[in-house]
């Protein structure tokens, strides 16, 4: 897995969450659970939010911070979202300050929201002592959505079913994309 970490210290964590483009996309039938089949071929780029994290032992739940996009400071952003669910899965101290840097336009498609919940399950995994296996994080991220776990592979990928079904491509990002 590529090194997303941007800066690290004992009690924080910034990780890049990279935009994607879809290269192939095909939508095909209905599935039994609401979603509909899918093939298509995911690129990162090298453009992207930054995610921040750290302890904060003041709060009493992680609390996000967004400039500049207020609308995203809420409880249904996929960040706290991740953020909740890997708490719920290993346990710990739930003090966190969150704040999301957006250069990924909202609902342009480009999987910035998806990104930015991958990056915050990476900077958890990061920051605290119990850290969660490649295959714990990718079953994570595709409760959270199904292009999720596109984002833990860092280059181009195939994805399948309703997204979640990844295999690599080509495995790094260069700054070509």
């Amino acid at each position: 897995m590529i090194d997303r970490i941007r800066e690290k210290s004992k009690d924080g964590v910034t990780v890049f969450a990279p935009a994607k483009i879809n290269l192939f996309l095909a939508v095909t039938s209905k599935r039994t659970d609401g979603y509909h089949e899918l093939t298509t071929i995911m690129a990162k780029l090298g453009v992207g939010d930054l995610v921040r994290i750290e302890k904060n032992h003041h709060l009493k739940e992680p609390i996000l911070s967004c400039p500049g996009f207020e609308e995203l400071e809420n409880r249904k952003n996929l960040v706290l979202v991740a953020v909740e669910k890997w708490l719920e899965k290993v346990g710990g101290e739930r003090g966190y300050q969150i704040g999301l840097r957006k250069k990924i336009p909202s609902m342009s498609g480009l999987g910035g929201g998806s990104s930015d919940a991958v990056s915050a399950l990476l900077g958890m995994n990061e920051l605290c002592d119990h850290q969660l296996s490649i295959s714990e994080l990718k079953a994570l991220a595709a409760e959270i959505g199904s292009d999720c776990p596109s984002f833990l592979d860092p280059g181009i990928c195939l994805a399948e079913g309703r997204g979640e079904e990844i295999s690599p491509i080509i495995a790094s990002v260069t700054d070509d994309l």
